[in-house]
């Protein structure tokens, strides 16, 4: 388990043995606002942390230090963070990379290289905080998953992404849009908005097709098809 906390201490603890963190990871400047557990290889386990002084830290936990570090040149509180498997971007070709999506109080939506720390995309179409954001977890698509082929709208980008190995995430905001982006290992690209809601969006997830967002005291779920 991978904690956070006002003390600008991230801690991993063996639920097994609650009495004392198994290591305390220390380096960010604020608050650790948001964190994830990964795995870098079969036996490396390792860790993405976000503090509301717009720095990232990426951890190997196997030697307990930071072996990247991001900030946001306008040094934006990150308001949401979703690391990005690289199995899940594996098109046979070459060995992708782990990616990790942020989003800030400005409404930047960010991909970055987890390795290299490199920002590949900065995406603007947010006018409000970005409040969260999730990817398809099924990795990249299949025939079983190409659900956005059913959409004449969508249809030449799913072709494209399909070839590719490009995954669907989505980031909600303060305004209550939730924007959907197709992700490759080197950047990502806007598909388009869902709007409606009236107030702003809690939480976002995916499932084949379908998106669940928490907003206006609902939990509503929006075929991106129609």
């Amino acid at each position: 388990l991978l904690t956070g906390s006002r003390d600008k201490i991230l801690r991993l603890w063996d639920i097994r043995n609650r009495k004392h963190a198994v290591q305390q990871l220390q380096g960010h400047r604020g608050m650790v606002t948001h964190c994830q557990l990964y795995k870098h290889s079969y036996t490396v386990l390792s860790a993405a942390s976000a503090d509301d002084t717009g720095m990232v830290h990426v951890w190997n936990l196997e030697k307990g230090v930071p072996v990247t570090k991001m900030e946001s040149r306008s040094s934006s509180p990150i308001a949401a963070m979703s690391v990005v498997s690289a199995e899940w971007l594996d098109d046979g070709e070459s060995d992708p990379p782990h990616l990790l999506l942020t989003g800030d109080h400005l409404g930047a939506f960010r991909l970055h290289n987890l390795a290299s720390g490199n920002c590949l995309s900065i995406l603007r179409k947010h006018t409000k905080p970005v409040r969260c954001c999730a990817t398809l977890p099924q990795g990249p698509w299949t025939d079983q998953h190409s659900w956005l082929c059913e959409s004449p709208l969508l249809a030449k980008q799913e072709r494209m992404f399909h070839r590719q190995g490009r995954l669907l995430c989505a980031s909600g905001d303060g305004s209550g849009t939730v924007w959907l982006w197709g992700l490759s290992k080197v950047g990502c690209q806007p598909l388009g908005a869902l709007m409606g809601h009236r107030a702003p969006i809690e939480t976002v997830q995916l499932q084949e097709g379908r998106v669940l967002v928490a907003a206006d005291k609902r939990i509503v779920v929006w075929d991106a098809n129609a």
